[in-house]
């Protein structure tokens, strides 16, 4: 049989059985001293840039208010849409309210004696009277003015009346 020889000279029973060159503690502790630096530098940085902006845009906002308001006075602010968060169950519910409208009796007005009837009760009503009902109209007073329409700026008109014309000099048709 051939000689084994055991050979464990790499295991000297003195030295260590680690490596010493795996991993430093000083250079870890060393970058992750360096990253936290960073990471602070940045939010401080960004802290910065937004205080900077808020005052920029303060500025801005005050430079195009109006000067009719009072030191100190705010302009209203106009709210932003409301969102919905279940489309499917508000609209469930305002299609139950337009029903219970088109199928029950109400008040619109007491005082005025105009009441609500289930959509199916005035199309019988219209159908056997062969005609819609009418209210009967306050009396004109001095103070009403009845409108025909005619003074009222059509939608071609881009809010020119009549009046507006002659007055900027456009006489019609006539070519002056």
């Amino acid at each position: 049989m051939a000689d084994i020889k055991n050979d464990n000279s790499y295991q000297d029973a003195g030295q260590d059985r680690f490596e010493k060159s795996d991993a430093s503690f000083t250079q870890i502790g060393v970058w992750m001293f360096v990253i936290a630096f960073l990471v602070v530098l940045t939010a401080f940085a960004v802290w910065g840039y937004f205080d900077y902006f808020t005052k920029v845009r303060t500025e801005e906002a005050m430079a195009r208010r109006s000067p009719l308001l009072a030191e100190g006075q705010v302009v209203q602010q106009i709210p932003g849409p409301v969102l919905q968060l279940n489309p499917a169950a508000g609209m469930k519910v305002f299609l139950a309210q337009e029903n219970k409208a088109l199928t029950s009796y109400s008040w619109i007005s007491r005082d005025a004696g105009v009441v609500r009837i289930p959509i199916d009760d005035a199309i019988k009503k219209v159908l056997t009277s062969g005609s819609l009902p009418t209210r009967k109209q306050a009396p004109e007073t001095t103070a009403t003015v009845r409108d025909d329409g005619a003074s009222l700026p059509q939608d071609s008109s881009s809010g020119r009346t009549s009046w507006n014309l002659q007055a900027e000099g456009y006489h019609g048709n006539s070519g002056k």
